[in-house]
Formats: structure tokens, C-alpha cells, sequence
């Protein structure tokens, strides 16, 4: 699923599947089973309550550089109309290790899951001149107080206080 509608769409779903059960139950006089789907019903339906309220979709960056989310969901052929460069294939995989460490990674880990991901031995140097690239694109943000670490976002020297080292 790669939307949150998708995801919420599905949510639904089970509840009102699971609200049928119920009633098939009721009607078959399983009291028990009709109560535990009724009860899952209402499980579901505070998920999709907490999805809606809690979870946003990431907007489309108001960048004029294409990220991997702007991406999502476009067909192969649109895609292949767009003039995405190496260097933009290589920023697209530098998102998506840092993603993959939890949205803040030094560049050691980014070195270490390039090469687990592709086998690719990044030079430190050359990596850290597109790192720097990156930041002035805002596609990926320098930790105020720590050389070498790089999150998604933008990170505030209190949040930064409150990490581990």
C-alpha cells in the first residue's frame, strides 16, 4: 500500500467486513462470535480514527527538485518523460538508505547500507560533496551539533539534545 487513502480505504473495509460477520453470526445464534468481530469491527474503525488524526501524508515538497515521493504513484511511461539524471537516481538511493536508518544517519551507516543495498564501495569524500549538494537542494538536512549526520528533516538543536550518540 502506498498511500495513506489506500491505507484508509482498506481499514474500512475490514470494519465493515468484520460488522458482517457479526450479523452472520447473530443470525447463526454464536453470540460469542459475533461479539469478538463486532469487537474487532470497533478496533478497526479506532485505527482508521487514529490514521486520520495521527498520520499525514507527506506533502508534494514545494522544491523545484524531484523527490522519490514525487514519484509515487506515477505510471512507468510518465516517468520515463522526465529528466531525472544519475545524479538524481543516486540522491533518490541516498533518501532512501537514510529512510531506511530511521530518518537520521551519519554518514558511516549511509556508507555501509549503499553497499549492502548495492554492493557500491562510496568514496567519503565524494559522498560527503553530495551530501552537501543535497542540503542546498533541501532534499536532506546537516544535524546543527553533529558533524556527519544527516536526517529528512529538519531537526532542532533541542530535538538534536535528546538524541542518543
Amino acid at each position: 500500500m502506498d498511500s495513506l487513502p489506500k491505507v484508509l480505504d482498506f481499514v474500512n473495509e475490514q470494519a465493515t467486513y468484520q460488522v458482517a460477520r457479526s450479523g452472520h453470526f447473530e443470525q447463526q445464534g454464536d453470540q460469542v462470535r459475533a461479539d469478538a468481530y463486532r469487537n474487532r469491527s470497533k478496533d478497526f474503525l479506532s485505527l482508521k480514527q487514529f490514521i486520520e488524526n495521527n498520520c499525514r501524508e507527506k506533502p508534494s515538497s514545494n522544491s523545484i527538485y524531484i523527490t522519490p515521493n514525487d514519484l509515487i504513484g506515477l505510471p512507468p511511461e510518465l516517468i520515463a518523460e522526465l529528466n531525472i539524471s544519475e545524479s538524481d537516481k543516486q540522491d533518490f538511493l541516498l533518501m532512501e538508505v537514510v529512510e531506511d536508518l530511521g530518518g537520521i544517519a551519519s554518514i558511516d551507516k549511509i556508507m555501509i547500507r549503499v553497499y549492502h543495498k548495492t554492493g557500491e564501495i562510496l568514496e567519503r569524500q565524494k559522498l560527503g560533496a553530495k551530501l552537501y549538494r543535497m542540503i542546498s537542494k533541501n532534499l536532506i538536512y546537516s544535524l546543527p551539533n553533529k558533524k556527519g549526520v544527516y536526517s529528512l528533516q529538519p531537526v532542532s538543536e533541542e530535538e538534536e539534545q535528546n538524541m542518543e550518540d
